[in-house]
C-alpha cells in the first residue's frame, strides 16, 4: 500500500484514495527507488498498468 504524504500542507487533507487499496507487486516494482513510500501512484496509471488495484 502507498504511503500519505504527512507534510503540513496536506495534514488536514482528506486520505488519498492510494491509501486504501493493494498495488500488484508488478506496479510497485516500477516506482522509482527514491520515491518508494512518499509518493502516491494515481489511479489512472495503476489502472492503465494491469488492472488489478484492488481496494
Amino acid at each position: 500500500m502507498a504511503v500519505q504524504d504527512t507534510s503540513p500542507a496536506v495534514e488536514n487533507a482528506p486520505p488519498c484514495w492510494c491509501t486504501r487499496v493493494h498495488f500488484s507487486a508488478g506496479l510497485l516494482q516500477q516506482v522509482p527507488e527514491a520515491a518508494k513510500n512518499k509518493a502516491c501512484i494515481c489511479q489512472r496509471c495503476a489502472l492503465n498498468f494491469d488492472g488489478k488495484v484492488k481496494g
